[in-house]
């Protein structure tokens, strides 16, 4: 994981944990960090045991260096 993307990570948690952002339960994006593909909330894939990192938006997560899954295509 690259230091910008590590840090969007940190910045996203926080801001879950400060209730600024959905739980990640509820966030719009989970973003797989072992693959770096990123899914929508209705995709199989969603709640993978590493899709760790959560996303408010698709542009954060192409922003964090991830990419749309192919089956879900958000």
């Amino acid at each position: 994981m690259g230091l910008v993307a590590f840090i969007l990570l940190l910045v996203s948690m926080l801001a879950v944990l400060s209730g600024s952002l959905p739980a990640a339960a509820g966030a719009l994006y989970h973003g797989n960090t072992n693959t770096r593909k990123f899914h929508a909330s209705d995709c199989r894939y969603y709640d993978c045991p590493h899709c760790t990192a959560v996303f408010s938006s698709r542009e954060a997560a192409i922003d964090a260096g991830y990419v749309p899954c192919k089956v879900c295509n958000p």
